[in-house]
C-alpha cells in the first residue's frame, strides 16, 4: 500500500508539472493574440486538444490489454527518454537565448511549442494517470478521467493567470517570462531524468 500511495502521488505531481508547463506556454501564446476573440479561440482550441488527449488515453486503456504488449511498451518508454533528454537540452539552450538582453529577444518566439505540445514523457504521464484511474475505478473510469482533466485545466488556468503578472506589474517582456518558464521546465526535465525509476524495474511498477 505505501508503494501504491507513492505511485499515486508521483502521478499527481507529474500531472501538476505537466499543467504548469503547458500553462506557461499557453500564457505566452495568448499574449501574441491582439483581440479577446483570438485569445478565446486559442485557449479553446488548446484545451480541446488536451481534452481529446485525455479521452483518447482513456479509450486506449479500456480497449487494449497492455500486459500482452508490455515488452513493446517498455521499449517505447526507453526510446522516449532519449528524446526527452534531447528536448530538455534544446529547451535549455532556447531559454538562454530568450533571456539574453537583445532586440531579438523582444520578437515573437516559437518557444511556446515545447511547452504546449506534449513530449513523449509528458504524454506518458497522462497515459499512466489514465491507466491508474481505469484500474481503480473500472465502473466510473470515464468520470474519473474527466476529473483528472478538470484538475489539469484548473492548474493550467491558474498558471496562465500567474504568468501574466510579471508583464503587468513590471517591464518584463512576455518573451523573458517565457524564457524563465522554459529554464524551469528544462531544469525539471533533467532532474526527473536523474530520479526517474530504472526501466529494468518498470515491469514491477506496472
Amino acid at each position: 500500500m505505501p508503494e501504491l500511495k507513492s505511485l499515486l502521488l508521483g502521478l499527481v505531481f507529474a500531472l501538476g508539472i505537466f499543467s504548469v508547463k503547458s500553462g506557461c506556454g499557453i500564457s505566452y501564446l495568448l499574449s501574441t493574440r491582439a483581440t479577446y476573440f483570438g485569445k478565446g479561440a486559442t485557449l479553446g482550441t488548446v484545451t480541446l486538444i488536451y481534452f481529446v488527449l485525455f479521452v483518447g488515453c482513456w479509450h486506449i486503456c479500456t480497449t487494449i490489454d497492455f500486459v500482452s504488449h508490455f515488452n513493446r511498451l517498455k521499449s517505447f518508454f526507453e526510446s522516449g527518454m532519449a528524446l526527452h533528454v534531447l528536448m530538455a537540452g534544446g529547451t535549455l539552450l532556447w531559454a538562454v537565448s530568450l533571456l539574453k538582453d537583445s532586440e531579438t529577444s523582444r520578437l515573437k518566439s516559437l518557444g511556446w511549442i515545447p511547452l504546449v505540445v506534449p513530449c513523449p514523457v509528458c504524454a506518458s504521464a497522462v497515459f499512466f494517470i489514465t491507466g491508474f484511474l481505469v484500474a481503480f475505478f473500472p465502473g466510473h473510469s470515464f468520470a474519473a478521467v474527466l476529473g483528472a482533466y478538470a484538475v489539469y485545466l484548473v492548474i493550467t488556468l491558474l498558471t496562465i493567470a500567474l504568468s501574466t503578472l510579471p508583464t503587468r506589474l513590471t517591464k518584463t517582456t512576455p518573451e523573458r517570462t517565457l524564457g524563465l518558464a522554459m529554464l524551469f521546465v528544462s531544469a525539471y526535465f533533467f532532474i526527473s531524468i536523474l530520479v526517474a525509476p530504472h526501466f529494468a524495474e518498470l515491469d514491477k511498477i506496472y
